[in-house]
């Protein structure tokens, strides 16, 4: 017989397989008007868990899988979820510790703080080289109903085929999807 801690274990999964479910067409929408890897993750207990991932049309695939957990602040989405966090939620990302896979990684905590700052007057994220060098990705948080974050959706490529200067333009369309997301997640805001 499971006990209560399984059973709750499996209906949070099932909650998150049927969310990543019920979003699959528009983050396929999104990889269709974008060509490149689209990811949405979760936030959860001071990390990204990655819900759904959605290889571009180039040849080349990132080795990030479903369910993976990260550390927020070398990636576009986990850098969008860190900007929109609750100050005890925040916390606890620094408390696990910051990460620095590049060195273009930002993983002292002012720093990081600091950047969070330009991320929250953009509305949304840029890993420039920071998760690994020779590829980009730019994320937009996702919120749920009573304005509570949920997680970011993202997409990413090779740094050429994503240049810095074409950033505002991917933006737009990933906030766009962003913003659906969220109103079907019961957030109206």
């Amino acid at each position: 017989m499971p006990t209560l801690k399984l059973t709750a274990m499996g209906i949070k999964a099932r909650e998150f397989t049927e969310r990543a479910y019920l979003l699959r067409p528009q983050l396929e929408h999104l990889r269709d008007e974008v060509g490149f890897t689209v990811f949405f993750c979760a936030y959860d207990n001071g990390e990204q868990i990655i819900q759904e991932k959605i290889d571009g049309f180039s040849s080349v695939t990132f080795k990030s899988y479903i369910g993976q957990r990260k550390k927020l602040n070398t990636s576009g989405g986990g850098k969008a979820i860190c900007a929109f966090l609750s100050p005890p939620e925040l916390k606890k990302v620094l408390d696990k510790g910051l990460v620095k896979l590049t060195d273009n990684s930002i993983y002292e905590d002012e720093a990081f703080l600091a950047h969070l700052e330009g991320i929250r007057q953009r509305g949304y994220a840029i890993d420039d080289n920071e998760g690994e060098i020779g590829v980009r990705c730019v994320g937009a948080p996702v919120f749920m109903y009573g304005g509570q974050l949920y997680g970011a959706v993202s997409i990413s490529a090779l740094s050429d085929r994503l240049p810095i200067d074409d950033m505002p333009k991917y933006a737009k369309l990933l906030l766009e999807v962003a913003a659906n997301i969220s109103k079907s997640l019961g957030y109206n805001g």
